[in-house]
């Protein structure tokens, strides 16, 4: 949750300039239910969808989450790769 203050740094650093940096975050959705809202990411795929050159990935379970992963590894440019914790 806490990557979408950094957004207009990484919207004008890293996808401006078309940087190969990949973002792992955790968190999705309600799943940190426990600390509170501050902590549940509800926005975040529509704020990074919208920078341009950031490919944005939310793998549905373990496979595809190993074959996304390779795949972001291997193609260039900025990721945002959104795992769900359990």
């Amino acid at each position: 949750m806490f990557l979408s203050r950094a957004w207009e740094q990484i919207r004008n650093t890293v996808c401006k300039d078309n940087l190969n940096v990949k973002f792992i975050v955790t968190h999705s959705g309600l799943s940190d239910h426990l600390d509170g809202y501050s902590h549940q990411s509800l926005e975040d795929i529509a704020i990074f969808r919208v920078i341009p050159n950031m490919k944005v990935v939310v793998p549905s379970d373990s496979i595809a989450l190993r074959k996304l992963l390779r795949k972001a590894v291997e193609i260039e440019g900025p990721f945002y790769y959104k795992i769900r914790q359990r």
